[in-house]
C-alpha cells in the first residue's frame, strides 16, 4: 500500500508505554517515542532488544524478518490498540538503549484506521489552538 502525503504527515511525538508480543518470546516491554498512520518508533533496553533481534544480527542496522503485535493504550480510545508490525532499523542510543523502527502490516485494516482517527484529532485539536507544525525544510508558522 503506498503512503500518501497525508499520512506521512501524520506523525507525532508521544511517550506511551507499550507491549511486544511475539509467539516465541514472553511479552517484552516497550516505550513508543512517535507515532505516525504508518508505523511507529519505540525504544527499549538491551534486553528486550537481544531478545528481538534474530541470533544472526545482534548487532544495530537493518532487521529483516522480525514480525511482532505492538499493544499500547491511545489517549481517548476505550480499547488498546493491539497491530502487527514489521522491524525495520535498529540504533543503539546509549550503552543499554536501543531504538527501533517498524511498520505496521498494511492488512491490518482496523487497528490502523483506530491510530489514524487518533492521530487525525490530535492534529485538529492542535490546529485549533493555533500550534500548527510545519513540514520539514518550512517555518513554523501560527494561525490566527
Amino acid at each position: 500500500m503506498a503512503r500518501t502525503g497525508l499520512q506521512r504527515l501524520l506523525r507525532l511525538k508521544i511517550r506511551l508505554d507499550g507491549e511486544l508480543r511475539r509467539p516465541d518470546v514472553a511479552p517484552l516491554a516497550i516505550e513508543i517515542g512517535e507515532l505516525s498512520a504508518t508505523g511507529l518508533r519505540f525504544e527499549c533496553n538491551r534486553a528486550t532488544a537481544l531478545a528481538l533481534l534474530p541470533p544472526r544480527h545482534q548487532a544495530p542496522g537493518l532487521v529483516t524478518g522480525v514480525k511482532v503485535v505492538v499493544h499500547f493504550e491511545l489517549p481517548g480510545l476505550q480499547k488498546p490498540v493491539a497491530v502487527p508490525c514489521k522491524l525495520g532499523l535498529c540504533r543503539r542510543k546509549a550503552q543499554d538503549r536501543y531504538c527501533f523502527e517498524c511498520l505496521f502490516d498494511p492488512r491490518e485494516h482496523i487497528q490502523q484506521q483506530r491510530i489514524e482517527t487518533f492521530l487525525r484529532r490530535h492534529a485538529a485539536s492542535v490546529f485549533e489552538v493555533g500550534q500548527a507544525v510545519a513540514p520539514k525544510g518550512e517555518r513554523h508558522s501560527h494561525v490566527a
